[in-house]
């Protein structure tokens, strides 16, 4: 009997070890063929199959910002929108399209006689606390439309807690293939920072392998649970290289090298491209202005609108006029939907003009 026991316990640490083995042997395969598939970039030479299928979606309730998004192995963009979802957000509807866009379903093929532009931004463009109609790149739409006589479809790929950097590389990767006919870029006071998530690198520890996030992945749950945004969570020597892994995406260099190759992706097609600010004093504003118009960029600025509708109000041009109106509140600087009709009231004769130029 004892020798039967000792048998069985020797074949149970057998079998164990063996499975501890596979699995290492398995998380060690993951991680070398990871970077190299499964990324938009992969099958951007294909624009047919740049879209995953399109599922119907079920409103899944209240999200937190996490829950809006995922991780993507790609080290210039960190992490996307989740596609396909519903659900509501800071007190709106969000629902997000098969390309992980906060849009209506849009094919990639463009419409014979249709315009399009692709908008590029961050929480601003994405419509942080507000419906998606009332979203600036909503109100754009329709009577752009009826200036130039033609439907005119604006694609917002904002994605909240983007920099340039990453808006950047999100047009490279999937929104140059929407066949745009002009690129509209928002550049903001924090866009030459890290984004806002980032993507600590893997420890040996279990709760990290990249086996762990697959099995996550059938309820529903990835890598989107590495995404960090407090730092100061983690230990010295991963904070430093979390820094490190990430330094290509801040700074004035790669911004101004992102606003580079943008303008080398868009003169391929003699695509024009349009920024929007809000100042061209101080920074990043300066060096943004300066280098879209190096690069022949338009640049809208529409601090002279928002003044001037604080001022319609009998508000004063200051940090407490702005809270009272433009701003959702005084903790968070988003725009409210009046703010959002300001800037594209701001941005629609300049965008006509290169949309749509009068013959």
């Amino acid at each position: 009997m004892y020798k039967r026991a000792t048998l069985l316990a020797a074949k149970t640490t057998l079998l164990a070890l063996s499975a501890l083995a596979s699995c290492c042997a398995l998380e060690v395969t993951l991680r070398w063929i990871q970077p190299k598939v499964g990324t938009f970039a992969d099958i951007s030479h294909d624009p047919g199959s740049v879209l995953p299928a399109r599922v119907d979606t079920q409103d899944v309730g209240p999200l937190r910002f996490k829950d809006l998004v995922q991780a993507t192995p790609q080290s210039d963009l960190v992490y996307r929108l989740r596609a396909n979802l519903s659900g509501t957000f800071q007190g709106s509807t969000v629902r997000t399209n098969r390309a992980g866009f906060r849009d209506k379903d849009i094919p990639v093929s463009k419409p014979a006689g249709h315009l399009r532009i692709v908008a590029l931004g961050d929480s601003v463009l994405f419509g942080w606390a507000v419906e998606q109609e009332q979203s600036y790149s909503s109100l754009l739409e329709q009577p752009l439309s009826a200036a130039c006589g033609t439907p005119v479809e604006v694609v917002n790929t904002g994605v909240p807690g983007y920099n340039t950097v990453q808006q950047v590389a999100l047009f490279k990767s999937i929104g140059q293939h929407f066949d745009p006919d002009l690129v509209l870029i928002q550049v903001l006071h924090n866009d030459l920072r890290l984004p806002h998530f980032l993507l600590p690198p893997r420890s040996w520890h279990p709760r990290d392998w990249v086996l762990v996030d697959s099995i996550r992945r059938v309820g529903g749950r990835g890598s989107e649970q590495r995404l960090t945004h407090n730092l100061k969570q983690l230990n010295r020597t991963t904070r430093r290289k979390t820094h490190g892994r990430f330094a290509h995406l801040a700074g004035a260099e790669p911004f101004v090298a992102a606003l580079e190759e943008l303008a080398a992706l868009t003169s391929q097609s003699n695509v024009p491209v349009v920024m929007l600010v809000d100042a061209e004093e101080g920074e990043p504003w300066y060096l943004a202005s300066s280098t879209a118009r190096r690069l022949g960029f338009d640049v809208i600025n529409s601090s002279p609108n928002l003044i001037e509708a604080l001022r319609e109000r009998g508000a004063r041009p200051d940090i407490a006029g702005f809270e009272q109106h433009i701003w959702i509140s005084k903790q968070d600087h988003h725009p409210t939907p009046l703010g959002h009709a300001i800037v594209a009231e701001a941005a629609l004769e300049p965008t006509r003009a290169r949309l749509c130029p009068p013959s």
